[in-house]
């Protein structure tokens, strides 16, 4: 476990760069990922509402 502590602080600039870099494509991806999360969104608002009705009577029974 030292090891990794040391590996880790000789590279912690290397790593602070990497996770910089994919935070920035993260954010820059973020508009379009809610595009493409919308529609299964509001398909699947129903279809939830919809299986938590038959869940219900499926107990009732």
């Amino acid at each position: 476990m030292y090891r990794v502590r040391r590996w880790s602080v000789r590279n912690a600039r290397y790593l602070k760069k990497r996770y910089s870099a994919i935070e920035r494509i993260l954010v820059g991806c973020s508009p379009v990922l809610r595009r493409i999360d919308e529609p299964f969104t509001t398909i699947a608002s129903p279809a939830v509402s919809n299986a938590r009705t038959v869940q219900a009577v499926e107990a009732i029974s």
